[in-house]
């Protein structure tokens, strides 16, 4: 990965109060068949996006095309806990990965 995405991971990761190590793994559980590396950079992207499109509801600007909820609770069954703005970001890099041997409802 590039240095500017690392830097913008190490800055979600100060932000959200997660390690590295904890943001990767939940984007790794979310990704399904995608390259880590391409999901980790839709997360990016979708966090700061979704960002922007808060700050701009904040200063009465318009953020038509975010689906982002500020008030969204966290996936249940999420095994770290984490921000709005990780959950949203979360939800569009995929739905989480059937590992085998999991149990399924």
């Amino acid at each position: 990965m590039e240095q500017v995405m690392w830097t913008a991971l190490t800055d979600i990761c100060r932000s959200e109060e997660q390690s590295i190590n904890e943001i990767i793994s939940m984007i790794d559980e979310k990704r399904g068949e995608t390259n880590l590396t391409a999901a980790i950079r839709v997360f990016l992207i979708c966090y700061y996006r979704d960002g922007l499109a808060v700050q701009g509801m904040r200063f009465g600007g318009v953020a038509e095309d975010s689906d982002f909820d500020m008030m969204a609770e966290p996936a249940t069954g999420q095994e770290f806990p984490c921000g709005a703005l990780v959950s949203a970001a979360l939800e569009s890099v995929g739905p989480a990965r059937i590992t085998v041997g999991a149990e399924t409802d």
